[in-house]
Protein backbone atom coordinates (compact mmCIF):
# COMPACT_ATOMS: atom_id res chain seq x y z
CA UNK A 1 0.00 0.00 0.00
CA UNK A 2 1.23 3.49 -0.89
CA UNK A 3 1.63 6.16 1.72
CA UNK A 4 0.78 9.82 1.18
CA UNK A 5 4.45 10.70 0.86
CA UNK A 6 4.87 8.03 -1.84
CA UNK A 7 1.94 9.48 -3.77
CA UNK A 8 3.40 12.99 -3.50
CA UNK A 9 6.77 11.77 -4.79
CA UNK A 10 5.06 10.19 -7.79
CA UNK A 11 3.02 13.34 -8.45
CA UNK A 12 6.15 15.52 -8.32
CA UNK A 13 7.45 13.59 -11.33
CA UNK A 14 4.47 14.68 -13.45
CA UNK A 15 5.11 18.05 -15.19
CA UNK A 16 1.46 19.11 -15.02
CA UNK A 17 1.39 18.49 -11.25
CA UNK A 18 4.32 20.86 -10.84
CA UNK A 19 2.29 23.59 -12.53
CA UNK A 20 -0.87 22.79 -10.55
CA UNK A 21 0.99 22.79 -7.25
CA UNK A 22 2.16 26.38 -7.84
CA UNK A 23 -1.35 27.71 -8.54
CA UNK A 24 -2.31 28.72 -4.97
CA UNK A 25 0.79 30.90 -4.67
CA UNK A 26 0.24 32.39 -8.15
CA UNK A 27 -3.43 33.12 -7.45
CA UNK A 28 -2.57 34.82 -4.17
CA UNK A 29 0.04 36.98 -5.94
CA UNK A 30 -2.43 37.93 -8.69
CA UNK A 31 -5.04 38.84 -6.08
CA UNK A 32 -2.51 41.13 -4.39
CA UNK A 33 -1.71 42.78 -7.73
CA UNK A 34 -5.39 43.29 -8.52
CA UNK A 35 -5.99 44.83 -5.09
CA UNK A 36 -3.05 47.19 -5.64
CA UNK A 37 -4.37 48.22 -9.06
CA UNK A 38 -7.87 48.77 -7.73
CA UNK A 39 -6.46 50.94 -4.95
CA UNK A 40 -4.74 53.19 -7.51
CA UNK A 41 -7.80 53.64 -9.72
CA UNK A 42 -9.01 57.21 -9.82
CA UNK A 43 -12.18 57.10 -7.81
CA UNK A 44 -14.43 60.12 -7.64
CA UNK A 45 -13.34 62.04 -4.53
CA UNK A 46 -15.96 62.17 -1.81
CA UNK A 47 -18.24 65.15 -2.15
CA UNK A 48 -18.05 65.09 -5.95
CA UNK A 49 -21.40 64.74 -7.71
CA UNK A 50 -20.46 64.43 -11.38
CA UNK A 51 -22.07 67.81 -12.07
CA UNK A 52 -18.84 69.75 -11.70
CA UNK A 53 -17.97 72.05 -14.59
CA UNK A 54 -14.87 70.78 -16.42
CA UNK A 55 -13.69 74.37 -16.82
CA UNK A 56 -14.28 76.08 -13.46
CA UNK A 57 -15.45 73.24 -11.15
CA UNK A 58 -18.76 74.97 -10.27
CA UNK A 59 -21.95 72.89 -10.04
CA UNK A 60 -23.59 72.71 -13.45
CA UNK A 61 -27.36 72.78 -13.96
CA UNK A 62 -29.24 70.27 -16.15
CA UNK A 63 -30.89 72.14 -19.02
CA UNK A 64 -32.25 69.12 -20.90
CA UNK A 65 -32.52 65.38 -20.57
CA UNK A 66 -33.18 62.64 -23.12
CA UNK A 67 -32.59 58.91 -23.47
CA UNK A 68 -28.95 58.17 -24.17
CA UNK A 69 -28.60 57.14 -27.85
CA UNK A 70 -26.50 54.10 -26.97
CA UNK A 71 -27.65 53.01 -23.51
CA UNK A 72 -31.14 54.50 -23.34
CA UNK A 73 -32.65 51.00 -23.48
CA UNK A 74 -31.05 50.40 -20.04
CA UNK A 75 -32.48 53.59 -18.54
CA UNK A 76 -29.36 55.73 -19.04
CA UNK A 77 -30.09 59.38 -19.78
CA UNK A 78 -28.07 62.02 -21.55
CA UNK A 79 -27.97 65.34 -19.70
CA UNK A 80 -27.10 68.62 -21.34
CA UNK A 81 -25.70 70.83 -18.59
CA UNK A 82 -24.79 74.50 -18.35
CA UNK A 83 -22.50 76.14 -15.84
CA UNK A 84 -24.05 79.20 -14.15
CA UNK A 85 -20.57 80.53 -13.38
CA UNK A 86 -18.75 80.41 -16.75
CA UNK A 87 -21.74 79.63 -19.03
CA UNK A 88 -19.97 76.62 -20.62
CA UNK A 89 -22.02 73.61 -21.75
CA UNK A 90 -21.32 69.90 -21.27
CA UNK A 91 -23.07 66.62 -21.96
CA UNK A 92 -22.98 63.79 -19.41
CA UNK A 93 -24.42 60.30 -19.20
CA UNK A 94 -26.62 59.78 -16.18
CA UNK A 95 -27.60 56.37 -14.85
CA UNK A 96 -30.40 56.69 -12.28
CA UNK A 97 -28.96 53.68 -10.41
CA UNK A 98 -25.33 54.87 -10.34
CA UNK A 99 -25.35 58.61 -10.90
CA UNK A 100 -23.18 60.32 -13.48
CA UNK A 101 -21.07 57.93 -15.55
CA UNK A 102 -17.48 58.73 -16.40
Amino acid sequence: MLSASDVLKILEEIPLWKVVSTLPKRVAELERKIAALEATQTARPSGRTGRECPFCDSQMKVTSEHDDPTFGFAGVKSHIMQCPNCDKMAQRQYDPKKGYVG
